[in-house]
């Protein structure tokens, strides 16, 4: 299945064959002399954000059934804490 060109505004999108949301990759644009470090440092804070960076850790290895349900119940556990916090 081949990608989209590039459309306005967006640097790269990826098209899922199982649903039809279109998913677009993390974009910092560089201001005319802004330094270097600062765009990496949005970026940097941007892909934390997304949780991109973790997602990349957790998928170079393998990781067996006990850690993907100790990982999801951990996850579950902080939404859960999130959504009380505010919602009380």
């Amino acid at each position: 299945m081949s990608c989209p060109g590039p459309k306005k505004g967006i640097t790269h999108s990826i098209r899922s064959t199982t649903t039809t949301e279109v998913t677009t990759m993390p974009e910092v644009v560089v201001r005319k002399g802004e330094p270097i470090d600062r765009a990496l440092k949005r970026l940097k804070s941007k892909l934390d954000s997304e949780g991109i960076l973790e997602e990349v850790r957790r998928l170079r290895a393998f990781e067996t059934p006990t850690q993907k349900t100790r990982r999801k119940a951990k996850a579950n556990a902080k939404r859960l804490k999130v959504r009380f916090r505010f919602n009380a």
